[in-house]
């Protein structure tokens, strides 16, 4: 409370944090760093206009029917509106491993909820869960170093 009360006076400030939540809260522009390298600077809202769609859909995959990890993201990168497709988790043996997969959608997530259930049940795989969102600052940080925060 007491940074966004400095903020709102205009004070400036440096933070320095693995919070991307709280950078992006109360930061006007934020700089992303890596092993010391700065990759990059702008305001959070356009930080995360840089990643593919406006939304989000993040599905949990279970027992994928001997389909490997690379087969499903490519079949689901082939449904409409989606602009990109990543594996966030994956959990047991290869065939009947969890795998948590995130879209990025250009469109309403919502209504890929339906073909992509069909989709993967097709393959003779399920879903047991599904998340909807839109792209976030730890999304631009993941895409930029290319792993998660620690």
């Amino acid at each position: 409370d007491r940074l966004r009360e400095l903020r709102d006076r205009g004070v400036t400030l440096i933070l320095t944090t693995h919070d991307m939540h709280e950078a992006a809260v109360l930061t006007d522009r934020v700089g992303i760093m890596d092993h010391g390298k700065l990759l990059a600077l702008d305001t959070p809202a356009a930080l995360m206009r840089s990643l593919p769609g406006s939304s989000t859909l993040e599905l949990t995959l279970d027992g994928r029917n001997g389909a490997t990890g690379e087969q499903l993201l490519a079949a689901l990168q082939g449904l409409p509106e989606v602009e990109r497709v990543e594996a966030l988790h994956e959990e047991g043996g290869a065939e009947r491993a969890q795998l948590r997969v995130r879209l990025y959608v250009s469109g309403e997530a919502p209504q890929l909820v339906g073909p992509a259930a069909t989709l993967l049940a097709g393959l003779g795989v399920s879903m047991s869960g599904v998340e909807l969102g839109t792209p976030t600052l730890e999304d631009v940080f993941i895409r930029l170093t290319g792993r998660t925060l620690r």
